[in-house]
């Protein structure tokens, strides 16, 4: 991110952004507050552009294309139907095909994010 001299250059910042943070975060750096009757469930990053600490992160994000859905946790990324990727060693993925412990886990925190994130959508 290019900005004012309080955004530091040259750093990398491995956060995971949603599309809806964009609206919390440019409105904290221009200083105006998010409306109220604005719903949406933005996180600001505006810490993270300044090179600051988060006082509160995402550890996951959620997308969506037509009929595909899947959740990415910044290591494993499901896919509505089921399929799970290795993510960790971006830009390389690799489809889960032997499950282990570690991706076993990984599936079913991600379904159950997927399948509340369903619930709330009915």
């Amino acid at each position: 991110v290019w900005g004012p001299d309080d955004v530091p250059r040259g750093q990398i910042c491995h956060d995971l952004v949603d599309v809806v943070d964009w609206f919390p975060t440019l409105c904290e750096l221009g200083g105006v507050g998010v409306p109220e009757a604005a719903s949406i469930g933005g996180i600001s990053f505006a810490r993270q552009v300044r090179g600051e600490k988060p006082v509160e992160a995402r550890s996951w994000v959620h997308g969506s294309v037509g009929k595909s859905e899947a959740v990415f946790d910044g290591r494993w990324r499901l896919e509505r139907g089921g399929r799970l990727v290795d993510a960790r060693e971006l830009p390389l993925e690799k489809e889960v095909v032997e499950m282990t412990a570690e991706s076993r886990e990984a599936r079913g925190r991600l379904y159950a994010i997927l399948d509340r994130l369903a619930g709330k959508m009915r």
